[in-house]
């Protein structure tokens, strides 16, 4: 499903702002601190296209793909 998302995500964005590419890659399983967990990558004409489509793309991302972080804490007692 989540796949899925990112699909019509990335064409609402090329479509709305004219983009030329539209990449986005959400990396799956454990992610350590401080590394990236998302990948977007556009190309447009215009450089305030590129920005206002990549602002688009992830603010779409947090309120419609179901992706849910379970952090995990070095401190943390296993029930």
């Amino acid at each position: 499903m989540a796949e899925r998302q990112l699909v019509l995500i990335a064409e609402e964005a090329r479509d709305r702002y004219r983009l030329a590419l539209v990449i986005i890659h959400h990396r799956i399983g454990y992610v350590r601190a401080g590394e990236a967990s998302l990948f977007v990558r556009v190309t447009a004409r215009h450089r305030g296209a590129a920005f206002e489509g990549s602002c688009q793309i992830i603010e779409r991302l947090k309120q419609t793909v179901p992706i849910w972080k379970h952090p995990v804490y070095a401190n943390a007692q296993i029930a």
